[in-house]
């Protein structure tokens, strides 16, 4: 008889939740719980942001991660360089289409006045767009950002382990829960390392509080 992965098998509780009356209150601590908060972060575990000196145009919604503009030229000491040849990389390996366009841009973050610009164009094609994407990330204070980044697999809850009795911490309800996760869907031309690292399976413990919303991972 097969076994049911750690994330279908999540994914059929919540279902399960929505029509039967016996489900656990999101409040408890419980191994369904803490699964389901842990699931997205765990997703996101092999995901390192792709720093780029990019352009702002008028095309680009900035509420989306894609496409990126760079300048087609860039000097020595630009910090945007490794993010840049990632994306180069990615597409030579057919992970994002690279387009050279003239575009009215300006540097972004920056006053300047947009102007006609040389520039390069990425975006993922439908093989990149799990590897290239926008990632959720929650700062300190709970301040919510999306960052464009570079994924070198997908991350996987194989199970949630163990968990201490919820105890007071700051006027806040808060558990130590220990995990284990692995990666998946290798990015294509991982290096053997890479792959290493993400067949590899890890055991984690991480602050996870109470909310109005149920249990979340505690920001860092």
């Amino acid at each position: 008889m097969s076994h049911l992965s750690a994330p279908l098998t999540y994914a059929l509780v919540a279902a399960l939740c929505l029509t039967s009356a016996a489900c656990s209150d999101t409040n408890e601590a419980s191994k369904e719980n803490f699964g389901q908060a842990l699931e997205p972060i765990v997703a996101d575990a092999y995901c390192e942001p792709l720093r780029v000196s990019a352009l702002t145009t008028s095309e680009h919604d900035e509420a989306e991660p894609f496409p990126i503009f760079l300048p087609i030229k860039s000097s020595l000491f630009d910090p945007g360089n490794a993010g840049r040849d990632a994306l180069e990389t990615a597409a030579h390996l057919g992970l994002a289409t690279r387009t050279e366009v003239k575009v009215v841009a300006k540097r972004a973050r920056t006053s300047e006045e947009p102007s006609m610009q040389n520039a390069i164009r990425f975006e993922p094609t439908d093989k990149g767009r799990s590897h290239l994407r926008a990632v959720d990330i929650v700062g300190r204070g709970g301040v919510k950002a999306r960052i464009v980044s570079i994924c070198l697999g997908k991350g996987e809850l194989v199970s949630v382990d163990r968990w201490t009795g919820p105890a007071d911490m700051f006027g806040q309800r808060v558990s130590q829960v220990t995990f284990t996760q692995r990666g998946v869907d290798p990015i294509e031309g991982a290096s053997a390392t890479d792959l290493s690292r993400l067949a590899a399976v890890q055991q984690k413990t991480v602050p996870m509080v109470l909310t109005s919303a149920g249990w979340e991972v505690m920001p860092r």
